[in-house]
Parts: C-alpha cells; sequence; structure tokens
C-alpha cells in the first residue's frame, strides 16, 4: 500500500503542530516525512475519524481508539519524553502488559542512573516509611468495570479489612467529579474510622508510605521509583512487579506485595527506555521507524 498517514488531531494539537509548540508531534511528522510517507493532518471529530476507513493509506489517532487495521493511537507512556504506538487505546492491551520482564536484560548501573534522574524530575523526597497504606482513588466509584476486579470502593473496604494495623490514607482525583452518592459512601467509611481522607499531594503521601494500593493509577508507577510496592485491582500495563488482583487472586497479589522486593530500578529503565519511544533518543527515528514495522506498516 502508498505510504500516506494521516493524523487526527484535536484543534488545540493542530495550532501546536503548525507552530512547532508539539516537540512529539513535530518528530513524528518530520521522521515520517523523511522516510518517504506522505503526511496530511486533519481533524479528529468522529466524522472525520470514519472516514478514515476509507481513505486511503494509514491512520494515526492520538489518544483515541484505532478501530480498524491500518489505524494506531499514539499516546504518552505516562512521563515526557515517552510514547507509544499501539493497536489498542486501552492499556492493558499494550504490547508492553503482554511482554514478560526479564531483569538480566537491564544494566544495573544504567538503570540506577535512569532512577536518580526521574526522582530528583518527579521532585520525590527519600523513601521512609510512616505505616499507612496509600490509595489514591480514581473515578466511577460505585461500579466494576470491565478492567476491574472489584469497584474502588470495595477495593478501599477490603485494603482496610486487610491493612494490619496500618492507617489506610484514601486521596480523590482533582479531575474528576464525583457524585453525591459516591461522596457519602467514601465519607461513610471515614466516620466509621476505617479509613483517613486527604488532599495531600502525591509528592507529599508517596515517599512516606509503606505501600500503594490502587485500580490502575499512575502513582503506583510513580512509587516505583522509591522502591514502593504496589496492590493492584485493575488490569494495566506495569502490572509485571506489582500485586495484581485481576492477575494472581486476592491472596496471591498480597502475597506478591508482602514478599521479596522486585528489582524496580531495573524495570523502570525496561519499562521506560527499553519498551517506549523515548524522543530524546538519538536512535528516536529508527525506533519509530521499527514500531510501525512491528505493527505491519509499510517500511
Amino acid at each position: 500500500m502508498t505510504k500516506i498517514v494521516t493524523l487526527y488531531l484535536t484543534e488545540l494539537l493542530v495550532w501546536q503542530l503548525k507552530r512547532d509548540k508539539n516537540p512529539f508531534l513535530a518528530q513524528v511528522v518530520e521522521v515520517l516525512e523523511g522516510a518517504g510517507w506522505q503526511v496530511s493532518v486533519t481533524s479528529d471529530a468522529v466524522g472525520q475519524k470514519l472516514r478514515s476507513v476509507a481513505r486511503p493509506g494509514y491512520a494515526l489517532f492520538y489518544e483515541d481508539e484505532p478501530f480498524h487495521g491500518r489505524s494506531l493511537t499514539m499516546r504518552r507512556a505516562y512521563l515526557e519524553p515517552f510514547w507509544r504506538l499501539e493497536a489498542s487505546a486501552k492499556r492493558w492491551e499494550w504490547d508492553v502488559a503482554k511482554t514478560e520482564f526479564d531483569p538480566e536484560t537491564v544494566d544495573p548501573k544504567r538503570a540506577a542512573q535512569f532512577g536518580t534522574f526521574w526522582r530528583k524530575r518527579l521532585g520525590l523526597e527519600a523513601a521512609r516509611s510512616e505505616g499507612f497504606i496509600y490509595v489514591p482513588l480514581q473515578g466511577v466509584l460505585t461500579e466494576k468495570r470491565s478492567f476491574q476486579s472489584a469497584s474502588p470502593l470495595r477495593m478501599l473496604e477490603t485494603v482496610a479489612q486487610r491493612a494490619e494495623g496500618r492507617k489506610v490514607i484514601a486521596t480523590l482525583h482533582p479531575r474528576e467529579v464525583y457524585s453525591d452518592a459516591e461522596l457519602a459512601r467514601v465519607n461513610g467509611l471515614v466516620e466509621e474510622g476505617r479509613i483517613e481522607l486527604s488532599d495531600a499531594s502525591m509528592q507529599d503521601l508517596l515517599p512516606r508510605c509503606d505501600y500503594i494500593a490502587t485500580q490502575n493509577s499512575s502513582v503506583a508507577l510513580m512509587g516505583y521509583f522509591l522502591s514502593k510496592p504496589a496492590l493492584l485491582f485493575g488490569q494495566i500495563d506495569f502490572h509485571h512487579i506489582a500485586g495484581s488482583v485481576p492477575k494472581q487472586g486476592l491472596r496471591a497479589a498480597y502475597e506478591t506485595i508482602n514478599g521479596p522486593e522486585p528489582d524496580f530500578a531495573r524495570y523502570l529503565f525496561w519499562f521506560f527506555q527499553m519498551q517506549s519511544l523515548n524522543m530524546w533518543r538519538s536512535d528516536f527515528s529508527e525506533r519509530l521507524l521499527a514500531r510501525l514495522k512491528q505493527q505491519g506498516w509499510p517500511s
């Protein structure tokens, strides 16, 4: 098939790209055009995305679901400058989620340097343990969704039941809108003395907690930079060294977080540097084109 690709972007992203204010998209366009691709940009309105089925060539969506065989999604891998090109918008369906982590493939010295750099960049203080479990809540607290092993509220109750003398400190997501019924349920647990509700930041709570319990919040991934174990009640792409209730069951997941400490430093290097596209690296162009070829696109 002819090397034609259309990028489907929001108005803001189109504006940024035209004014060279989005380094990632600018590099993607430069690499593709340099490799002989004919690149065009259009709106990500529903009608435009539906037309991508009939248009010649391939489609790159920005964070949206790639719904046909000639489309992929571009999505940040949690931290700038790390990105992924995937055949699904669901992080737990990404290739990295299905790839086995082998710490022996990672240079420990480079991994340690990587961790030191990112702890400073993220503004994380030195890790310590103050005897509490940190539960960063996300959205839709009363429903169990398809990627979850329990609703967030049921998760919170379970964590409180198994706290073994630790405090449970929960936070609400600052960008979520919660219903009165959801807030009433959370406040009920507070009134019963089963949890504490805090408005403290991740940078405050993360260094001080014993471990993180969450559905699939990226706070758990950031906790790896401080060697904090994670108990996950939802599917996600950074499950490999966590206690994962969906993959292991509740008992085995708890055994994992209470067991031998995983190699957090090597995992983070593997997850970010080896499994994603780092636009700061000199080999970004080669890795981007190799990723497209891996997904069946012409080279």
